[in-house]
């Protein structure tokens, strides 16, 4: 959920928007370590559940990953 926010607060900046007090790189980094603390959540879930879990961290990492100017 914390990953989601920040990468939604950072989606929400459009091209020409000015960054809010240098929110931008901050946000990044907290979406980055909450993507890698749940990376380690997930190996201890087992299952369906896992393969779940992993496919989303995968998919907010690329949405993070393309936000990246």
């Amino acid at each position: 959920g914390v990953a989601r926010a920040h990468i939604d607060q950072i989606a929400n900046l459009g091209p020409g928007d000015e960054d809010p007090d240098g929110k931008r790189r901050d946000w990044t980094r907290h979406a980055q370590k909450a993507l890698n603390n749940a990376l380690k959540y997930v190996e201890r879930v087992r299952g369906k559940t896992q393969d779940a879990l992993r496919d989303q961290i995968n998919q907010l990492s690329q949405r993070l990953r393309d936000l990246q100017p």
